[in-house]
């Protein structure tokens, strides 16, 4: 988040209003929740991320020195886009 928009936020939460505030907002949230938060992450839209196949149904990712591994085409375990956006995120240290 820049700091235009934790200025923003700063003056909403306040109550004070200024114009062009409530367009910055709302750009900014529809930037960190994509449509497509919700649906389950794929083999190939992992593979768009930089993730790689370990083995068999294993993709796996490392950020920083960590490496994060996703199970693909299971029904039992499955992950959204947006967790995994958020857990990169983080391992990067971008909040």
């Amino acid at each position: 988040m820049d700091a235009k928009v934790k200025a923003a936020l700063h003056r909403a939460r306040s109550g004070t209003k200024v114009h062009g505030d409530t367009f910055l907002l709302r750009n900014a949230f529809i930037a960190e929740h994509p449509a497509d938060d919700d649906v389950r992450a794929e083999k190939d839209w992992l593979e768009t991320i930089g993730f790689t196949e370990h083995v068999s149904n294993i993709m796996v990712l490392s950020v920083n020195g960590y490496t994060f591994s996703v199970i693909v085409g299971s029904n039992e375990i499955s992950i959204s886009r947006g967790r995994v956006r958020r857990l990169i995120s983080a391992l990067k240290g971008e909040e």
